[in-house]
Order: structure tokens, then sequence, then C-alpha cells
């Protein structure tokens, strides 16, 4: 499977879209991506995981490296990151809010049901 990342800046957030396997070969783009979002004037660092099928240790040490260079205040948020993912990041000492995935859309709303005392002509 392949790896594919990009960065995305809108006002005083970073978002960071992540999908695939990202291996130790690999780690370099995801470092690259880091390192020009935190120079960015940013509130928030977002990084969407919901599509990362595995995360290598080398990403994991890259993303920990990146949140001691993000300034004070700065929120990193994981996004939508499957538990094995997640577990990677905190055993490697990643403290960030952990935003499950969005939910699916809910179905579309059923036909009303007709007013109890409505009168229904049968012909036959």
């Amino acid at each position: 499977m392949t790896f594919d990342a990009y960065l995305a800046v809108s006002g005083r957030t970073a978002v960071i879209h992540l999908s695939g396997e990202l291996t130790d070969a690999r780690v370099t783009a995801l470092r690259a991506l880091l390192g020009q979002a935190v120079r960015q004037p940013v509130d928030r660092l977002v990084l969407r995981l919901g599509e990362l099928t595995s995360l290598a240790a080398g990403g994991v040490r890259c993303v920990a490296l990146a949140q001691q260079e993000l300034p004070q205040g700065t929120d990193l948020v994981l996004e939508g990151a499957r538990d094995a993912v997640l577990s990677a990041l905190r055993l490697g000492g990643v403290h960030a809010v952990a935003v499950p995935a969005a939910p699916p859309s809910p179905a579309p709303p059923a036909p009303p049901a007709p007013a109890p005392h409505s009168l229904h002509a049968i012909r036959r």
C-alpha cells in the first residue's frame, strides 16, 4: 500500500492529512510536512489519521518532536485515528486531544405516518 500526505493551512489551523501505510522509509515526507506546519503561526495542528492504516516508530518520533517544537498553547489534535495508531502515538509520548472519526451521515428521515384520525377512502 502507498503512503500519501499533504498539508493545508486555513486561518490559524494547520491540517495534515495522512493515508496509507507510513513506513520508516516514508518518514521524511511526514517530517517535512510537520516542519512546515510548526513554522506556521497557528493555534491548532490537526493530524487527520482516519485513512492511516499503520504508523512506523519513526513516524511516532516525528510527531513527538513536532509537538515539542510547537509554541506553548498550540493544540495538537489527532482526528479519526484507529486504535492501533492512537495507541502507538500515546506510547511514544504524544499527548494530544483525540477526536474520533466523524460519524456516518444519518439516514434520511422516514416519511411522516398518517394522523391517527385521518380517513382513507378505499375503492374497489
